[in-house]
């Protein structure tokens, strides 16, 4: 499988500092389902504080992407994947490997995780 089509839930985020393992395991994640034509596509699903969020991207050669357009509702958020909103939106790359998913950010340096999964509403 190397496409990005699906559901998939953010099981950690890697940055320069450490990496961070969702804590509260399948009660809680962020699930994202992603709905490309192979060139530009539309993300929808909800965060872990049970915010629907959606966007636009566009997918590029050699497994570039760029987040085009993210947003959602807004209600308060605080404590692990608080940051995702602004990590999504500095994507760069993705990488697929049997279930895992990574999106790369500065300059895949730095990623966030995700397994192939069902839509989860938090």
């Amino acid at each position: 499988m190397n496409t990005l089509n699906g559901t998939w839930n953010l099981s950690s985020i890697k940055t320069e500092k450490k990496i961070e393992k969702n804590p509260y395991k399948n009660e809680r994640t962020v699930s994202l389902t992603f709905e490309n034509n192979e060139t530009e596509g539309k993300i929808t699903g909800n965060d872990i504080c049970g915010n629907r969020v959606f966007g636009d991207y566009k997918l590029m050669s050699d497994h570039k992407m760029e987040v085009l357009r993210f947003g959602g509702t807004k209600k308060g958020c605080d404590g692990w994947a608080s940051n995702f909103w602004g990590l999504i939106r500095r994507s760069e790359r993705y990488e697929i490997n049997a279930n895992s998913l990574k999106i790369y950010f500065d300059k895949k340096s730095n990623y966030l995780e995700f397994e192939k999964g069902e839509k989860k509403e938090n």
